[in-house]
């Protein structure tokens, strides 16, 4: 009898209500599918080899007992070894608990769900999708062009390299771009955002943010609160926003960069010929 996973569910088809519990793990169609029982601390890790001619996937969770479903066979009591044929991309449901994903040898696509806990994961080498949910969760994207999403909690979110899109949510979060074009948001909360290197932007939504371009070409938005802006080098846009915004556009050189503090009573400091819009009080630099 063919078993599989239900989407979003812990709870395998054809199993009994004894192995529901443990962590299950099956190919659903194109979809190789793990869905841990909540409160458990699972530490999962999923990754492609090669034996004897064929591909598959060894799938562990040294965290809880697992269960083989449809193409998958169990070598131990935390070792699954699944057929890769066929496979497009992984989903990963940890249920709560503080969990740990590994896909760092992962080259398909991907989701990930945590639920409730502290969760970190490391995302594979192609598009990650990651839902820390609540906790203080550490998302790390990787390769590939993805989007993570830290849930409510005090979270820490890296892209990694690729073109991310990246929401801290709820929470004092941190969120770094690193290579790429990336998007990141704040949300709620008063946040640390860090483009890094490509052309970012950064939108600090509520709360009090802190904005940190790169060298290259990044657009900042403060949003509501009373936020800090720092364009760094590069041509650089920073909107204050509603509040009263620190704007900084100085990184020695003339006429580059445009400052508009938006509403509130703002203070910008920039260089020679640089833009400034909007702002109470303005210091100019030298430019080098």
């Amino acid at each position: 009898m063919a078993a599989g996973v239900l989407a979003g569910s812990t709870l395998f088809m054809g199993f009994t209500p004894a192995q529901a519990v443990s962590t299950g793990v099956a190919v659903e169609g194109s979809v190789l599918k793990i869905a841990a029982s909540p409160g458990k601390n699972n530490n999962i890790t999923v990754a492609p080899y090669v034996k004897g001619g064929k591909a598959y996937y060894r799938v562990t969770d040294t965290g809880d007992s697992v269960v083989a479903g449809n193409q998958c066979v169990r070598l131990s009591t935390t070792t699954i070894r699944c057929a890769a044929a066929g496979v497009s991309s992984v989903r990963v449901d940890t249920g709560g608990g503080n969990d740990r994903v590994n896909l760092t040898s992962v080259t398909k696509s991907s989701r990930v769900d945590t639920g409730t806990g502290n969760d970190v994961v490391y995302g594979g080498t192609a598009r990650d999708i990651v839902y820390g949910q609540s906790g203080n969760d550490y998302l790390f994207g990787q390769a590939g062009n993805d989007y993570l999403f830290g849930g409510s909690g005090n979270d820490y979110v890296s892209g990694g390299s690729g073109i991310d899109f990246m929401r801290g949510q709820d929470g004092d979060d941190r969120l770094y771009g690193s290579a790429g074009d990336d998007t990141l948001y704040g949300d709620a909360g008063n946040d640390k955002l860090y483009g890094q290197a490509g052309d970012d932007t950064l939108r600090g939504q509520d709360g009090d943010d802190t904005l940190y371009g790169s060298t290259e070409d990044d657009t900042l938005y403060g949003d509501a609160g009373n936020d800090k802006l720092y364009g760094e080098k590069g041509n650089d846009k920073h909107y204050g926003g509603t509040g009263n915004d620190y704007l900084d556009g100085v990184d020695g050189v003339a006429f580059n960069d445009y400052l508009n503090g938006e509403q509130g009573v703002d203070k910008c400091q920039a260089d020679g010929g640089d833009t400034v819009l909007n702002c109470e009080s303005v210091r100019r630099m030298k430019a080098l």
